[in-house]
């Protein structure tokens, strides 16, 4: 059980957290983008219709009932909240200025109460998309779900080809 949650967390959360380190990874905009290219990672939208093709892509790869479709659109849209909180979170933090330097002092500048209350936020919104994600999981057919835990590895291997930066590995 542990696992398959781990791979359906691992799946959809692959873009929400790319959202998180792009910007510690270089890719935020300007100079030094991600795969050499500016401000490829740089707003909301252009996340947002990253997540877009890689839900048209699931949904083509899966070749999803009706029934099973509702629940991935279900999953999809704790998905995008996810995303769209923590884009205006890290833009409220990022007001100030200062980048990443201006987001950990914003975060170290919270009272105490704050940050768990942020925490805890956090928690719930990841345990709807989890439930939202097995409710999903658990509609799909033996050979789809060996194909949606396969997903990981196959994005993972396309970020290779493109020459993006892989999590805890150096540019």
């Amino acid at each position: 059980m542990n696992k398959v949650i781990r791979n359906i967390l691992g799946t959809a959360t692959l873009t929400v957290a790319t959202i998180a380190n792009s910007h510690a990874a270089g890719m935020g905009g300007g100079q030094g983008g991600m795969g050499g290219h500016p401000g490829m990672m740089g707003n909301s939208a252009q996340m947002q219709q990253m997540m877009d093709q890689r839900s048209q892509m699931m949904k083509s790869t899966l070749k999803l009932t009706p029934a099973q479709e509702a629940k991935f659109n279900k999953f999809a849209d704790q998905q995008k909240s996810a995303m769209s909180k923590m884009m205006q979170r890290r833009q409220e933090m990022m007001q100030g200025g200062g980048g990443r330097q201006g987001m950990m002092s914003h975060m170290a500048n919270m009272p105490f109460n704050e940050r768990m209350k942020m925490m805890q936020e956090n928690a719930e919104q990841m345990q709807a998309m989890s439930k939202a994600g097995m409710d999903f999981y658990n509609s799909l057919s033996p050979e789809q779900q060996k194909q949606l835990n396969d997903m990981p590895k196959q994005m993972q291997g396309m970020h290779k080809q493109q020459g993006m930066p892989q999590q805890g590995q150096p540019k």
